[in-house]
């Protein structure tokens, strides 16, 4: 048996994750993150996810734009592609647990997850998994219906 839990927003904060990146990468460029930068970019990065989930657009095709997109909203002149490197970093670098995920994860024997999300976990002290579904090793999307795991 076994528990498949997405890790965004259900055990961990990726509302979090991606303000304090944004924060900090904004830093990194001399600017500084505030609130009303947050409802434009889910706008953007969502329509984008989108276009991608329909074959639109590529993963690498989103990461080049995102940020290029978000930037000119805000009538900045910034490097969007760099960016998106510090973006994606601190992401990684940031792990702030939903409420309520740490006794649910002490309570379960197995838990699937994103392989992407393995340093987040250890970041957020809860990486203690006993099998691990990474997105790379799958045919298709959580949303599809036809999800299969390939063996390790």
């Amino acid at each position: 048996q076994a528990v498949f839990l997405d890790i965004d927003n259900t055990l961990l904060s990726f509302t979090a994750a991606a303000q304090d990146a944004m924060r900090t990468g904004m830093a990194k460029l001399g600017r500084t993150y505030t609130d009303d930068i947050w409802p434009l970019f889910q706008t953007i990065n969502n329509g984008l996810w989108q276009q991608l989930e329909r074959g639109e657009l590529t993963p690498q095709q989103l990461y080049r734009i995102r940020w290029e997109r978000i930037f000119a909203a805000l009538g900045w002149q910034e490097d969007g592609p760099a960016f998106e490197e510090l973006f994606r970093t601190g992401l990684h670098e940031s792990a702030v647990p939903e409420s309520g995920a740490l006794p649910l994860l002490a309570a379960l024997d197995a838990l699937p997850a994103a392989a992407d999300a393995q340093s987040v976990l250890r970041v957020a002290g809860i990486y203690d998994l006993a099998f691990l579904v990474a997105a790379k090793r799958t045919f298709h999307g959580k949303s599809s219906p036809f999800f299969i795991i390939l063996p390790l």
